[in-house]
């Protein structure tokens, strides 16, 4: 097994655990944060209404974190779409904490896609991609 290999394998482990219902993995991911202007007028692979016109709203994950589960044919219904997920996601400038909402189906596995208006509180746009470090973060934190 290389080491490509591995961090799949490990990958994978990680979606499972978060899919069947365990607590969200803790560890930082790094990975390459994009912008995209395709938000806007849409519900995305969760069909939230708010990722029509919030840009809060909006990170789409990788394919590998976005995969459907067995026995789930419709995205709508992806676990990482309940409410409660969310990513943090930390910048050259700040931190944001964005809605977990679409699929990013360009994106590497630790690769977050998000909204363009939120882009430029974490780094310069004109970069377009950067690495980044980001974790899951349960939203219902961001209520107190």
């Amino acid at each position: 097994m290389n080491s490509h290999q591995f961090y799949l394998a490990i990958l994978c482990l990680v979606a499972a655990s978060l899919i069947n219902g365990d607590s969200l993995p803790k560890q930082l991911f790094k990975g390459d944060i994009t912008y995209y202007y395709e938000w806007r007028g849409n519900y995305g692979s969760c069909a939230l209404n708010k990722s029509l016109s919030d840009p809060y709203q909006v990170a789409a994950l990788s394919r590998h974190w976005m995969k459907l589960p067995k026995n789930i044919t419709n995205p709508n219904n992806h676990p990482l779409c309940e409410e409660q997920h969310c990513v943090k996601i930390n910048g050259k400038r700040s931190s944001v904490v964005l809605k977990v909402s679409d699929t990013c189906y360009g994106c590497r596995p630790y690769d977050v896609d998000i909204a363009d208006k939120i882009y430029p509180l974490l780094d310069d746009p004109r970069k377009g991609r950067i690495k980044m470090t980001w974790r899951f973060i349960d939203c219902k934190f961001l209520e107190n």
